[in-house]
């Protein structure tokens, strides 16, 4: 910038100033000529009110030189410590409206406002740059600061200081030279204490006895202050091995409980408040985080038939190393022999109660007494925290339930024979009695020529004809793996649109087999797993869809578990099933399945696999389920959480579904948590 002759100040200007250096001589000095950075009575610094500083810095003057800041620091010193208050420089010199680089370094809102009327400016701690114009009838430019004094600073002793250096381009100044430091203290300021922060607290939850929160743990928590403004509770939630963050808004009212989800593992819960304080400005405060007990509900409920009547049922609970909401409580298991499963039935019976131990994961039940009461018909079993008795047995509610089907209750003789043997007399008669014992089916399905999978040494069995055993409501009953190989024999010699009906009596490992439902033609009907395993061990799979149900049509697959290994070198792979028939009327509905497989891909590229579908062509809904097994592949990409791939147009829901893998091992390319191909105008979650 050219030198200018130096402007003109009236008597009212020099008077001011005057004053300013006469009020303020701790941090004014005494000057010979207007070069504006060195200037020390142009720095400035008044209290504003109660809670903000005013402060106003020379960043140029055009007299003699052109004199300018190009490095300066404004400090501020308290009980010691010296931090950057602010800093700047300048930057375009040029004309009458040169710029400055700018940011702060502490808490607190800070405004700068600037002369010939332009904006203010919001100045954070991210560098700016703005115009900061020479002001009309002087020579030189200044920056006004209003500073907001953060909590920190309230009540405490504050010095302000500069370190400058400044740099001309003009004739040497009055000292000889063009370009020097400067540093000048301000007095000290007493701030005036602020008032006291308000701060809400949380109390540690208890079970909620409120029916309109069923299923949810109740913490209490207070704000002691008035004008609030916003209450918010944030937490974090565990989901497999990660936990997501969570909110939910409490409103304005200084008390009230905060309902979280009682059965999940929740750590830092903290309540966050938003106020208008005494001094009319807004505050946020947040209590301290407390991690919250669970409360641990049944899950995977089995009920399984003794050869001697008896009935064995079992449950698990997960994420045992989580201390739990109340731990001196009791399960309470009821049985109903009246074939009416609904949860409001005055047919459920009390039929035990068992200890909840902390720590423990599994528990068993032994019902000696059903026989007694064995009616004919399906028996279903439930269980639940006595703790949980005020929220009845309704949704949410926290119980598990597991079904026996009726052909499987009572054991029946099959096959027996009476021989005469040994002494025959009239005070002495011995017979010989063989007989096997067997379920009460209602029917059978022969099945021809079913090849069974390899025996231990390799070698194929014999194809054979096989006998399914089919129950009073026309379903088939799977009790083994050669129950499993029929049925998969069973469906490939019948028209794709058969409707079967199946019902799963045990868990079952298909041990080497590779046997797939759905390999000649597509399972049409209703596969009911009665909450059992499926343990399959699908390894070096060439065909694609390598899946239990490696083909379906119009399908409704529920209350099923599938663990074990699916390896295939082809595309769609999947825990559940492979791939889909297509027909307009086709759907598949797939109902509390759980998937923890491991489905592993070989393919070097595109694999398309999917943590319960490979490939469907046809409209689903997924409900009530849980993938928690494992997607891998180092070479593959191009996977689903839940579906690989999805047929353009066609429509799917998810409802209450979770994806919580315990290992993801494939490349990231093009992945989605539940569907691959995402299409939301189609799918609804």
């Amino acid at each position: 910038m050219k030198g200018s002759a130096k402007r003109g100040q009236t008597w009212l200007w020099r008077a001011v100033f005057a004053i300013l250096v006469s009020i303020a001589p701790s941090w004014t000095q005494k000057v010979t000529a207007s070069n504006a950075p060195e200037d020390a009575w142009r720095y400035t610094v008044m209290l504003n009110g109660v809670r903000q500083l005013k402060l106003d810095m020379p960043v140029y003057d055009e007299d003699g030189y052109d004199s300018w800041v190009d490095k300066g620091y404004v400090y501020i010193t308290c009980d010691g410590v010296k931090e950057t208050l602010f800093y700047y420089k300048s930057w375009d010199k040029s004309g009458s409206h040169p710029s400055a680089k700018f940011y702060k370094g502490v808490d607190g809102a800070m405004v700068m406002t600037r002369d010939r009327n332009y904006s203010s400016i919001n100045v954070t701690t991210s560098e700016k740059e703005a115009t900061i114009p020479i002001i009309s009838g002087t020579d030189y430019a200044i920056i006004h600061l209003t500073w907001t004094i953060p909590y920190k600073y309230r009540g405490k002793t504050v010095t302000i200081s500069w370190d400058i250096h400044k740099t001309g381009n003009g004739p040497v100044g009055p000292a000889g030279e063009s370009s020097k430091n400067i540093a000048i203290t301000s007095s000290e300021w007493n701030i005036t204490a602020a008032p006291d922060l308000a701060v809400p607290e949380v109390m540690d939850p208890i079970l909620s006895y409120d029916a309109n929160h069923i299923g949810t743990l109740m913490a209490f928590y207070t704000m002691p202050a008035t004008g609030v403004k916003r209450i918010t509770a944030y937490w974090k939630e565990m989901n497999g091995n990660v936990y997501n963050n969570k909110s939910i808004e409490l409103g304005t009212a200084s008390s009230g409980f905060a309902y979280l989800p009682a059965d999940r593992c929740i750590k830092d819960l903290y309540v966050r408040a938003t106020y208008v304080d005494s001094e009319s400005e807004e505050q946020t405060t947040e209590s301290d985080p407390i991690d919250l007990p669970t409360l641990h509900n049944p899950q995977a409920m089995k009920a399984l038939l003794d050869n001697n009547g008896k009935v064995t049922v079992t449950w698990d609970i997960n994420h045992v190393q989580w201390g739990d909401i109340s731990t001196s409580d009791v399960w309470e298991l009821q049985r109903n022999t009246s074939e009416k499963p609904d949860v409001s039935s005055s047919d459920w019976m009390t039929v035990g109660m068992i200890e909840y131990e902390e720590g423990k994961s599994e528990y068993t039940f032994t019902d000696s007494l059903m026989l007694n009461d064995y009616q004919g018909h399906d028996v279903y079993y439930r269980v639940r925290r006595v703790s949980t008795s005020t929220w009845n047995w309704g949704p949410g509610s926290g119980y598990a339930m597991a079904m026996l089907p009726a052909t499987l209750i009572l054991p029946t003789f099959s096959k027996a024979n009476v021989e005469r043997a040994g002494t025959w007399t009239d005070l002495e008669h011995n017979v010989e009695l063989q007989y096997a014992l067997g379920g009460q089916y209602a029917n059978s399905l022969e099945v021809k020529g079913v090849q069974f999978a390899p025996s231990v040494n390799g070698a194929l069995a014999t194809p054979a004809d096989y006998q399914l055993p089919v129950d009073a409501e026309g379903r088939i009953v799977l009790r083994n793996a050669q129950d499993w190989e029929a049925l998969v024999a069973w469906v490939n010699y019948k028209d794709s649109r058969t409707e079967h009906k199946v019902i799963m009596a045990n868990d079952i490992d298909l041990g080497e087999s590779h046997s797939m439902l759905g390999s000649g033609m597509p399972f049409s009907g209703v596969f009911d797993g009665n909450g059992h395993t499926l343990t399959v061990h699908y390894d070096g799979i060439d065909t694609e869809g390598a899946a239990p149900f490696t083909q379906v049509g119009d399908a409704t697959i529920k209350n099923l578990h599938v663990t074990g290994l699916i390896r295939s070198s082809k595309k769609f792979a999947a825990g559940l099933v492979g791939t889909t028939w297509s027909y307009y009327t086709y759907k598949l509905v797939i109902e509390n399945c759980r998937v923890s497989a491991t489905v592993e891909s070989t393919v070097s590229g595109d694999a398309s696999n999917g943590g319960f579908i490979g490939m469907t062509g046809i409209p689903f809904t997924i409900t009530d389920c849980l993938f928690d097994g494992q997607l891998l592949g180092e070479t593959s990409h191009s996977t689903g959480g839940y579906i690989g791939a999805f047929a353009s147009g066609k429509k799917g829901t998810f409802k209450n579904c979770l994806f919580a893998p315990t290992e993801i091992g494939t490349k990231m390319d093009d992945c989605r948590t539940f569907i691959r191909e995402a299409q939301p105008e189609n799918v609804t979650f």
